[in-house]
């Protein structure tokens, strides 16, 4: 006790004494224990189906911040023997956690006689007797604390000179993980792998959520050697724990998903792809463990790391159930095919990341990594000549060019400097262009890959020369081709695909249905031209001719043909001569004063059937109001 001070205030005696007032921590050498279990079912082979509300989880023990902590459990207080005699304490009050989780830092906090720089040491109980062991903290203004990771549950005290702390417990519960799927479809068994640590064999019991109540199962993880499984098969989306009264695995969750009658199988892998190269997911849609053909699908696109699932094109799959589906993609994404039925019984694909990417491909890394879409190469790898490339314009620059053909398409790699560009072309266009003696027809040398992906199945290819289109509906299922050397040649390719349709109504057409209309429809079609072979916006989507025309004067993009001659691929305005547009159509070719277009909403050529349709005219050139090239409106 301390001595006060002849001098010394009433107010000062009185602090003095307060600090000698012992508060008590409870002595108790276990933890409580973590949950109350309820009433076993009275049928606990299987759980109830009906989910329930879950409460929240408990909050977790409460630990305090270390400030020193051994580098393992096993450097525990129990490494130092020496025994302790006993003691005339002086109270010190403490404040410490009751249980931990193996391998947790126990943080104890102290108050009360004790002068400053005076070492407090803490001691445990073994064999009946105090022990005290290496750890130990300064006190500072009669506060501290000591911290250190128990190694198993043990009864403490700190103790200093002459002044000394009741005891208090420290549970030490086993580190418990374990392994499971966070779902399963309905009917299907869940299988746990369950580790604690440190290694101890026993019974681990499996209990679970209902109407709020937390009910023991008849299902348990037995362990041997700190390892073991529990296999159980839920009725419902739920939350479980596992506990023993040496651990406890507090709340996790196994929802439940309704049995799917379809799912999806692919195996294309994710991948890099540089710019406008084509992209490539082949899947299967599964029905009882066959293929299932002829089912709807879409195919839907995410963000790489976030963003919500949007429909990007839909499809129907082959007889045999096979999905295949191409795109030439602007940036990173995520992509899955999934079964377009009602009901939430269809499972979707994995998803599929392609990443955009930079930098060289050669023609041998390009044909590795499409191996399994190409087919086996045909032939050697071939040069290209340097008179082939002058005569198409030297794509990118390229000074020297060398091509692998395959049994599904054909590799030109490009060099560029130190660098390389493979394009790919496939398909019905790849076949089309070998058809035509590849570049040594009018065409030229391809500039990059097939794009897919498009409005009715199409695919389109920019050549040095021309374009060539591949529409998948039933009633243009060729390849049509245009030549020039802008890509408004991939609109005007499009555009060929439809000559000869006819609108089965006045305009009653499958143009003025695109766009939600009834109106004249010339001017409906060359935008549906530009959206068919990927270039939207290129060309005015509008309901009504008079809109078209008034959007293109605000652009300020229409041009005085009296001042500048069109070329192939531009849009011709025609008024017959009177200054007042009427009509739109796009250039083919051009000869003298005479314009070969193709055209919506006419009629054919010298034909006297009055309807409608999509033909190849001849115009005369005084027809012409004004004109533009779509690429002025990018």
């Amino acid at each position: 006790m301390h001595l006060l001070s002849p001098g010394t205030s009433r107010r000062a005696t009185a602090l003095t004494l307060a600090v000698l007032v012992l508060t008590l921590t409870p002595t108790s050498a276990t933890a409580a224990e973590p949950i109350e279990p309820g009433v076993e079912p009275s049928a606990p082979a299987i759980e109830p189906t009906a989910p329930s509300a879950e409460p929240a989880a408990p909050s977790a023990t409460p630990s305090a911040e270390p400030s020193a902590k051994p580098s393992a459990p096993a450097a525990a207080p129990d490494d130092a023997p020496a025994r302790s005699a006993a003691v005339a304490a002086q109270p010190i009050d403490v404040t410490a956690p009751r249980d931990l989780t193996y391998g947790e830092s126990a943080r104890v906090r102290f108050e009360g006689a004790v002068p400053d720089g005076t070492q407090v040491w803490v001691e445990y109980q073994r064999d009946g007797a105090w022990v005290r062991s290496s750890i130990g903290a300064r006190a500072s203004g009669g506060a501290g604390s000591v911290s250190w990771t128990p190694g198993a549950s043990r009864t403490y005290r700190l103790i200093a000179d002459g002044a000394a702390s009741s005891s208090f417990s420290i549970a030490v519960r086993a580190r418990v993980t374990y392994s499971a799927p966070s779902s399963v479809t309905k009917g299907s068994p869940v299988k746990a792998r369950v580790t604690v640590t440190p290694a101890r064999s026993g019974t681990m019991a499996l209990y679970y959520w209902s109407d709020g109540v937390l009910r023991k199962s008849s299902f348990a993880a037995k362990l041997t050697n700190g390892t073991g499984t529990v296999t159980w098969t839920p009725g419902a989306t739920r939350s479980y724990r596992l506990y023993a009264p040496w651990a406890e695995l507090k709340n996790f969750t196994v929802a439940v998903t309704p049995k799917r009658t379809l799912w999806v199988e692919t195996s294309t892998p994710s991948a890099k792809f540089r710019s406008r190269e084509q992209i490539r997911i082949d899947a299967t849609i599964m029905k009882h463990g066959r293929g299932a053909g002829d089912t709807p699908y879409a195919i839907q696109r995410a963000g790489l790391s976030s963003g919500s699932w949007s429909t990007i094109a839909r499809g129907t799959s082959s007889s045999s159930g096979r999905v295949t589906w191409k795109t030439n993609p602007s940036q990173s994404y995520r992509y899955r095919v999934v079964p377009a039925i009602p009901g939430g019984l269809a499972a979707a694909s994995k998803a599929i990341t392609f990443q955009r990417t930079t930098g060289s491909r050669t023609l041998e890394a390009r044909a590795s990594e499409l191996s399994r879409s190409m087919g086996d190469p045909v032939g050697g790898i071939y040069s290209i000549s340097a008179s082939i490339l002058n005569r198409h314009g030297n794509p990118y620059g390229a000074t020297s060019a060398r091509y692998r053909v395959y049994e599904n398409g054909t590799l030109i790699e490009y060099r560029v400097g130190s660098k390389r560009i493979t394009v790919k072309t496939d398909g019905r266009i790849g076949a089309n262009y070998l058809d035509t003696r590849y570049w040594h027809s009018s065409l030229g040398l391809p500039h990059y890959d097939v794009r897919c992906g498009l409005t009715e199945g199409g695919c389109v290819q920019r050549f040095s020369n021309g374009a060539l289109y591949a529409n998948g509906s039933s009633m243009s299922r060729g390849v049509y081709r245009a030549y020039g050397d802008t890509d408004a040649t991939e609109i005007l390719a499009a555009a060929l695909s439809q000559a000869g349709y006819e609108e089965p109504s006045w305009r009653r057409n499958k143009y003025n249905t695109w766009v939600g209309a009834s109106n004249a429809w010339c001017a409906v079609f060359v935008a549906w031209a530009a959206y068919a072979s990927g270039h939207s916006g290129e060309i005015p989507k509008t309901t009504s001719f008079s809109r078209y025309v008034s959007t293109l004067e605000s652009r300020g993009v229409l041009r005085d043909p009296n001042r500048q001659t069109p070329g192939v691929g531009a849009v011709l305005i025609f008024d017959w001569g009177t200054g007042t547009p009427y009509h739109t159509g796009m250039v083919l070719s051009r000869s003298g004063s005479t314009v070969r277009t193709i055209e919506g909403n006419t009629v054919a050529q010298g034909s006297s059937d009055p309807t409608r349709g999509v033909y190849v005219r001849y115009r005369p050139m005084s027809g012409v109001w004004k004109w533009y090239y779509p690429s002025d409106l990018r």
